[in-house]
């Protein structure tokens, strides 16, 4: 009798015992599966071949499932999770753990996800891991002298992409943008920290929920 070998995901083989046709033979045996952990020359577990450690995923509920741990910056102990310190290493490590058989888990508490820009040149200069600010809006106006504020830096003439930083936004290629036009508006200006009630970090709509770590 023949034997079939179906793969049909990486971690899952079903061998098909007799010919695809064995359901309609003469003795009125149909065809018989067997299931097994490798597939296609492909060893190890149903486990092993799972999410693998450093991955990060959300979860609908406020404690961590079995497996995991919160993504909330904690210290964790080397040899207590080595598989996981050995994918992450000491990139999200914060100045304050001194302890060499310490590591930790990144801190994703109130923070959005932004694909590394590895070399492509949209969000140059950043690191695997980096923390960026965000973009300050003004975001109130209540003055009752019918005063026009605008959010500005001390960065002088020729530096105009560190004074976009300075606002925490990305320089943006212009070419995308055909037919925008800039217009200036003068008047006087004022200390930024005199002003905190009328600016505001811009972030899109959102659904929180909690960030957690394989280990």
């Amino acid at each position: 009798m023949s034997q079939t070998t179906i793969c049909i995901k990486p971690q899952l083989q079903f061998n098909l015992v007799g010919h695809e046709d064995a359901a309609a033979s003469s003795d009125g045996k149909g065809a018989q599966f067997q299931m097994s952990a490798g597939c296609c020359g492909q060893e190890g577990s149903v486990a092993a071949q799972g999410v693998p450690s450093g991955a990060i995923m959300h979860f609908a509920m406020e404690k961590a499932p079995e497996g995991w741990l919160k993504a909330d910056g904690k210290a964790y102990a080397k040899k207590d999770y080595s598989a996981l310190f050995s994918a992450i290493g000491d990139v999200y490590r914060e100045a304050k753990n001194t302890d060499d058989a310490m590591f930790n888990v990144p801190d994703l508490r109130g923070e959005f996800i932004r694909g590394w820009d590895d070399g492509r040149g949209v969000d140059p200069a950043r690191k695997n891991g980096s923390l960026q600010k965000g973009t300050l809006v003004v975001a109130n106006e209540y003055f009752s002298d019918n005063e026009l504020y605008n959010i500005s830096t001390n960065i002088g003439t020729g530096q105009a992409v560190a004074g976009t930083a300075a606002f925490g936004a990305d320089a943006p290629d212009l070419a995308g943008y055909p037919g925008l036009e800039l217009h200036y508006i003068t008047g006087n200006k004022g200390v930024l920290g005199n002003y905190t009630s009328s600016v505001g970090a811009a972030r899109p709509r959102n659904l929180a929920m909690l960030a957690c770590i394989k280990i």
